[in-house]
């Protein structure tokens, strides 16, 4: 099944469960259970929308430039990438120079993905609590998120690896 596919499975879904719950009389309603179902069909919906807009993200060129640096040799691999609606198996492109073993993840770079698995609001929301605690003497970061808190994670992302530059080449 196709991403698109997936998303109106789960809508057409969604609107059988508000027809279900609509039916429901007071004394049927269990809150617990609407509650536990509701917010599975989200996680489900938000999954699938995710994996729409990274597919998008991902390069498609036969070679990338990342930092002056030419990449080839794509090959599509699958990769589970973890979001705030659980986990998002994707294919993704992967990039190597000739002749050596490292490789490039353009969607990693695009999106700021943290240790290429992670999205950057799962990772402030995994390193809140211990970043608040690093940082309980009143230090600030330079970088600050609408929350007011320090975004520091692209720091130890691919992203600084590779600086953020990224082009396709022709």
């Amino acid at each position: 099944m196709t991403s698109r596919e997936d998303v109106e499975t789960i809508e057409r879904r969604m609107r059988e469960l508000g027809e279900e719950l609509g039916r429901l009389t007071a004394d049927d309603v269990d809150v617990d259970v609407v509650e536990g179902r509701v917010l599975e069909m989200a996680k489900a919906w938000g999954r699938a929308q995710m994996a729409i807009a990274m597919k998008r993200a991902d390069a498609t060129a036969p070679e990338v430039e990342i930092n002056g640096e030419r990449w080839g040799n794509r090959r599509d691999t699958p990769h589970d990438y973890e979001t705030v609606f659980g986990t998002v198996p994707l294919g993704r492109a992967v990039y190597q120079q000739s002749g050596r073993g490292r490789v490039a993840v353009p969607l990693d770079l695009r999106l700021g993905m943290v240790e290429g698995t992670y999205t950057p609001r799962l990772a402030r929301i995994a390193t809140r609590g211990p970043r608040k605690h690093a940082r309980a003497g009143g230090g600030r970061s330079a970088r600050r998120g609408r929350d007011g808190d320090a975004e520091q994670l692209h720091d130890w992302s691919v992203v600084a690896r590779y600086g953020g530059a990224l082009r396709a080449t022709s």
